[in-house]
């Protein structure tokens, strides 16, 4: 009979594939890549989600409840998060967030977060959930307080100048749901969310620019209240949504915000992208595509949307020769190429679990205006340059590199996820 515990040696025990023989430069670089990749994997888990984009629309580092890979499954974790928010509001930053039990695929999760960075750039959440966002269909809800200090606006509309750069801090808080089909996965995605919060905006400390409401008088509003629900669908047929290198994705969005205080701010906000992936002879080399579109549209036709909920272009995600916020009003576009070129990947028997290093020229194109019927698409803004990329578990951990089109080269940093 066969025993109940195989020894290491018996011939129907599974063996691991062999390993390859490497020459002395690649036991090098693999060691050096063990050394790169762990401190990047711990990290990467706590970052994941941290970027404006998220913290925009989902709450903050609530998203980190969606997985960490690897590790003993303790039954309350503590985990502390390292990274950037985005190079205005903080390049340097951390937290802790503290959940029990630790986020299995099924069944209930819970737990808090705190996280700040040196420009005093401030969050906080506490949530509960049932599944995992990333494998399973989840019902999530976060409440949360956040408070940025060094925002930035322009001005609206095409022509805003770049010498009318100027500061503001923004402070929230409130609570979200959101119930939605597995992130992670391809096929028909899709969720149902609704929100509440209270904002407010308030002087900058840039000491470097000047104070918006001062440059900018009409833009004062005093702090009110915001509930706003909607729901999005998407078709993803990406062969891997954390690391695409082949396939297409397309998705809609749509919100409508509404005051629930004793102003009339009434609107609703729409979004639309697609993706396209197509791998040069291997993965190793991606031709990627991404087009998106949104505009805010007020219930009335004098209808005021305060400014901080506009559409923007510029920053890390568009038109990334551009400050963050460059551009800003309520219609915008964008466009953007990638090729992306593999340079590094860790020898690992399972592709999925490597530590990988990516480079990528882009070239991007966008504009804003005050509808999309008023966007003129021969003289859209336009930026270039270079990234590199880190991946862990086929998931993105961070990316830095070069902007250009702007006013001056610009410093690239992100922690968000990779379209």
């Amino acid at each position: 009979s066969v025993p109940r515990v195989l020894p290491d040696d018996h011939p129907l025990r599974p063996q691991p594939p062999p390993r390859p023989d490497l020459s002395a430069t690649e036991r090098v670089l693999q060691a050096l890549g063990w050394v790169v990749r762990r401190p990047f994997e711990f990290l990467g888990t706590g970052t994941e989600g941290t970027a404006v984009w998220y913290e925009e629309r989902q709450g903050g580092f609530a998203q980190g409840l969606s997985a960490v890979a690897g590790g003993p499954r303790e039954p309350t974790y503590v985990s502390f998060m390292g990274g950037s928010i985005g190079t205005r509001s903080g390049f340097v930053g951390g937290g802790v967030r503290v959940h029990d039990p630790f986020p299995e695929s099924r069944g209930l999760h819970y737990g808090v977060t705190a996280a700040a960075t040196h420009r005093t750039y401030q969050e906080y959440t506490v949530y509960a959930g049932w599944n995992n966002p990333a494998e399973h269909p989840y019902l999530l809800v976060t409440g949360f307080y956040d408070v940025d200090t060094m925002d930035e606006f322009f001005g609206l509309g095409p022509d805003s100048d770049e010498d009318d750069e100027s500061s503001f801090s923004w402070e929230r808080w409130g609570g979200r749901a959101i119930a939605g089909l597995p992130e992670m996965k391809t096929g028909i995605k899709g969720n149902v969310h609704a929100g509440w919060q209270k904002s407010f905006v308030f002087e900058g400390d840039a000491i470097d620019q000047p104070d918006a409401v001062e440059v900018f008088p009409d833009i004062r509003l005093p702090q009110h209240e915001i509930g706003s629900a909607g729901a999005a669908v998407g078709l993803d047929l990406r062969d891997a949504p954390g690391h695409p290198t082949r396939g297409v994705f397309l998705m809609g969005a749509a919100d409508v915000y509404r005051s629930t205080d004793d102003f009339d701010f009434e609107w609703l906000h729409w979004k639309a992208e697609a993706q396209a992936h197509l791998p040069l002879g291997s993965e190793w080399h991606i031709l990627s595509f991404r087009a998106t579109a949104e505009e805010a549209d007020p219930s009335e036709s004098d209808g005021v949307i305060p400014f901080e909920y506009l559409p923007t272009l510029g920053g890390s995600e568009s038109l990334r020769g551009f400050d963050s916020w460059r551009w800003r009003d309520r219609a915008a576009v964008s466009g953007t190429v990638e090729f992306r070129y593999r340079i590094w990947q860790e020898h690992s028997p399972d592709p999925s679990t490597a530590g990988l290093f990516e480079t990528a020229l882009f070239y991007d194109v966008g504009q804003v205006a005050p509808s999309l019927d008023d966007i003129d698409t021969g003289d859209l803004e336009r930026s270039y340059g270079v990234l590199l990329r880190m991946f862990v578990l086929d998931r993105h951990v961070a990316s830095t590199g070069v902007g250009l089109g702007g006013d001056a080269p610009r410093f690239i940093f992100s922690t968000s996820g990779l379209w």
